[in-house]
C-alpha cells in the first residue's frame, strides 16, 4: 500500500487528497498542480470536481491554466474565475460545459493556432467539396502539408469524386493560414 509521502502528496491541500482518493481528481493532474499553492490547488480541484473531466483533459487544463497565469501575469485563481462562469451556464449539460471551458482555455493558451483554425474553417466552409471529401489541416498548423480524405466504395465512385474535385472552385484559397496577416 502506498503512503501519501511515497507519492509526494504530503504538501497537497486536504480537499485535493480527498478528491484523489475518491477518483474525482487524477494523479496525473495532481502531478501538474502539486507545485502550486494550496489555494491554487483548491481552485483547480473545485473546477474539476464540479464537472466530470477525463484524466487527459484534467492534465491539459492544469498545464494551460498555469501557463496562461504565468504568461498573463495572473494568479491561477484569476484565470479560473475568468472561465468559471462557463460552468454555471444552465443551458448546457456537464460535458458541454467541460468542452466550453477547454475551448476557452485553448483560445487563451494558443491564440494564433485558434485564429488559424477559424480562418481555415471559414475558407473550407465556402468550398463546395463533394460529399465524403474532407480537407484536414496539419496538426496545430505545425507543417505545410494538408491531407485530403476521400471516402468511396469503389473505383468508379473514386473517379467521379476526383473529377468533381478537379472542377471545384475555391481550392486555391487553401493557403498558409498560420502566417501572420499584415
Amino acid at each position: 500500500m502506498y503512503k501519501e509521502t511515497d507519492l509526494g502528496f504530503e504538501d497537497l491541500d486536504d480537499a485535493v487528497k480527498v478528491s484523489v482518493a475518491t477518483g474525482r481528481l487524477s494523479v496525473k493532474a495532481v502531478e501538474a498542480i502539486q507545485v502550486l499553492s494550496r489555494e491554487d490547488q483548491r481552485e483547480i480541484n473545485r473546477l474539476f470536481t464540479t464537472l466530470k473531466w477525463s484524466v487527459n483533459l484534467q492534465w491539459r487544463a492544469c498545464l494551460w491554466i498555469t501557463e496562461i497565469a504565468s504568461r498573463e501575469g495572473q494568479s491561477v485563481r484569476e484565470v479560473i474565475e475568468d472561465i468559471a462562469e462557463l460552468a454555471t451556464k444552465g443551458t448546457m449539460n456537464n460535458p458541454q460545459k467541460v468542452r466550453a471551458i477547454v475551448k476557452a482555455l485553448r483560445e487563451r493558451r494558443f491564440p494564433a493556432i485558434m485564429e488559424s483554425e477559424r480562418s481555415f474553417k471559414k475558407v473550407i466552409s465556402h468550398i463546395a467539396l463533394p460529399s465524403k471529401v474532407r480537407v484536414v489541416h496539419p496538426p496545430f498548423f505545425e507543417g505545410t502539408d494538408y491531407t485530403l480524405e476521400i471516402v468511396f466504395r469503389g473505383g468508379e465512385e473514386l473517379m467521379e469524386t476526383l473529377a468533381r474535385l478537379q472542377n471545384t472552385a475555391g481550392l486555391d484559397e487553401i493557403t498558409d493560414f498560420w502566417k501572420t496577416k499584415t
